[in-house]
C-alpha cells in the first residue's frame, strides 16, 4: 500500500471517530512517508497524530508527536508551520511536557538566530540533516 493510501484510510478512520484505528494508520503512514522522504506530509501527519493523542488524553504521546511535527517543519524550512503548531497546542499537560518544551526551545533558537549575530539570516534556511537527527535523538 502506498503512503497516500494509508493517509487516506487514516483520514477515513478519523472521520468515523475510530481514534485508535486512525492513530495506528497515521503511525504507519509516518513510517512510509519518512522512508519516501515526504517531509511536508510527514510533518502534517505528526501534527494530526498529536491532535488524536490529545483526544485520547495521551499527553506524553501528543507531546512527542507535536515535537516531531515542529522539528520536521523546521527541517524542511517551514518555520511558519512550526510556529503555528507551537501556538495551537493549548493543553497545559502537553505544553509543559519536557519533550514539547525541547521542540519549543529549538524553535526559539531558530526564531532568535538573527539577534545572535550581525549576519543576515533568512527563515527559509532549513535545519541541516545532522541538526535534525541530533535534535530527534536527544529527545527519544
Amino acid at each position: 500500500m502506498e503512503c497516500g493510501e494509508i493517509v487516506e484510510k487514516a483520514k477515513q478512520a478519523q472521520e468515523k471517530g475510530e481514534i485508535k484505528e486512525a492513530i495506528e494508520l497515521y503511525k504507519q503512514a509516518s513510517e512510509c512517508l519518512e522512508k519516501a522522504g515526504e517531509s511536508k506530509q510527514l510533518s502534517k501527519t505528526f501534527q494530526i497524530l498529536g491532535e488524536l493523542y490529545i483526544q485520547k488524553e495521551d499527553y506524553f504521546s501528543a507531546a512527542s508527536a507535536f515535537k516531531d511535527a515542529i522539528l520536521r517543519y523546521l527541517f524542511s524550512g517551514n518555520i511558519e508551520a512550526a510556529k503555528e503548531v507551537s501556538q495551537n497546542v493549548t493543553e497545559e499537560e502537553v505544553r509543559t511536557h519536557q519533550t514539547f518544551q525541547f521542540a519549543l526551545n529549538i524553535l526559539e533558537e531558530r526564531l532568535t538566530a538573527p539577534a545572535a549575530g550581525d549576519e543576515e539570516f533568512t527563515f527559509e534556511e532549513p535545519l541541516t540533516e545532522a541538526e535534525m537527527k541530533s535534535a530527534l535523538e536527544k529527545n527519544r
